[in-house]
Order: structure tokens, then sequence, then C-alpha cells
């Protein structure tokens, strides 16, 4: 699929000069080789344990693609919508971002669990909080659309810190950042990303309707669940556990629910689509 995936999205990138997007490419190329040290652990034709290695790379990648994304339409979105002009990127602190993930990716590929890839978590947390200061964060409590995608960064940047305070021997389980990184982070922005774009794409207004607000607060209340509570209250963490894959199944479901009718109806404005 992958392989695919990268010559369908390649065709247009070149054929548009779409210089900016390229990265996006080599971004696939790497979840498809981590794909494959995953297939030839399972075929034994590497050391035992590549393939969680993989895994845990697979995730960095996703990381690093939704701290590109992030930093291009978050700040537009939340100024959009709440109208505070000041709200604004700053170009040094996103290159910093991004540049300090994408280290700790290879890093984390051919020397994880090292004090270079803590500290690489370390300052990729910390550029991260620092560039999403000037995002509006505290503008968007009102607009459901707007802080599910905040809340995600927080647990993107609460995960590297995790990773970090791991990394430098705190009594952290190393499990409890990769599920703020997946269960928080990715799942907070996918789910948000995925209501946001098809209300867009069917001429429809950017509103969280109430169930969908609501899915919003199931999936946060899932990653504290999966996160917090085993942090805090480890004695609780098998009711936290079937707690958060409650709340997650819940959110999704809720989604689906709610824009089944939407992406298979026609688009609210009556353009073709």
């Amino acid at each position: 699929f992958l392989p695919l995936l990268i010559a369908a999205l390649a065709r247009p990138l070149v054929a548009t000069r779409n210089r900016r997007n390229f990265v996006l490419l080599l971004i696939l190329a790497a979840l498809f080789a981590a794909n494959v040290v995953v297939h030839l652990d399972a075929l034994g034709f590497l050391p035992l344990g590549s393939a969680r290695r993989a895994c845990l790379v697979g995730i960095d990648v996703v990381v690093l693609v939704v701290l590109i994304i992030a930093g291009r339409v978050f700040p537009m979105f939340t100024r959009n919508a709440t109208g505070v002009t000041t709200i604004r990127s700053v170009p040094f602190l996103d290159v910093g971002a991004v540049a300090a993930m994408a280290l700790l990716t290879v890093a984390g590929a051919f020397a994880p669990d090292t004090r270079l890839t803590a500290t690489l978590a370390g300052i990729a947390a910390v550029l991260a909080a620092a560039r999403a200061m000037h995002w509006g964060g505290r503008h968007s409590v009102r607009h459901p659309m707007l802080w599910i995608l905040h809340a995600g960064y927080i647990w993107l940047t609460l995960g590297l810190l995790l990773r970090a305070a791991a990394g430098f021997g705190f009594a952290v389980p190393g499990s409890l950042a990769t599920h703020a990184l997946t269960v928080g982070a990715v799942g907070s922005i996918t789910l948000g990303m995925m209501a946001r774009v098809a209300l867009g794409h069917t001429g429809r207004p950017i509103v969280a309707s109430r169930p969908v607000a609501w899915a919003f607060g199931a999936l946060t209340l899932a990653a504290v669940a999966r996160v917090l509570v085993p942090l805090f209250a480890s004695g609780w963490y098998f009711v936290a556990l079937l707690t958060a894959g409650t709340l997650w199944t819940i959110a999704f479901l809720v989604f689906l629910t709610s824009y089944l009718p939407i992406l298979t109806g026609p688009r609210a404005d009556g353009r073709p689509g």
C-alpha cells in the first residue's frame, strides 16, 4: 500500500512542482521501511526485537508528520475562528521543533533508549511547547473543533517529556510516553482533523455537533485514563486500561454514526463531490 501511495502522491506533486510537500514522500518511505522491518523480523531474517523498534520508529515518524502539519494549520485555524490577530507562527521555532523530532526519529532507529534519544526528546518537547505558546490555544476553549487539536498537541508535548524523563532514569515507564503520543496526540488530532475536514469538504459549517463534542471529551478522558492514572495511581492500572479502551471506542463510534450520513450523502451546498 505505502509504495503505491507514494507513487500516487508523487505524480501531482512533481507535476505542480510542489517542492514544499516532497518531504511527505520521504516520510511515507520511512514508514514503508519500518513496515518492511516488521515483516523481516516475523520471518526470522532480523534479530528478535527489531519489529518493536520499527514500530516505535513508525510512531516517531507519525509524530513528525503531526509536528509539520500542526505548524502549518493550527495557528491558521485558530486565528480564523477566533479573530485573534496576534496568533501566529514563529518560523525558527517551527524549524527547530521539526528538526529535533527528525533527529529523534533517526536516533530512535539506530541508538534507541540512550541518553541521546532522551536529550533529543527533551529538546523537541521544549521547542514544540514554545511554538504552541503563540498559537492561541487558550482562545479555543469555546470551540470544540479547535480545542481537540490543541489538546492533542499538549499530549504530544507531554509524551516527549515523558520519554525524556524515562530516558534519564526517572520513575516513569517508557510505555506511558508511547501512550501519550498515540492515544493522546495521534488519537485526538486524527479525530479532530477528520471531523473538521469532513465538514469542510462537504460544504458544511465547521462546527462540532454536541455528540461530536462529547466524543472529543471522551477521547481526551481516554488519554487521561491511559497515561496519567497509571503514572500517579498504578494500583488502578487495569481499571484505567478498561476505561481508556471503552472511552476510545465510544469516541470513534460516535464519530462513525454522526459522520456516516455526511460522508455518504451529497454536499450540503449542492456542489459536485
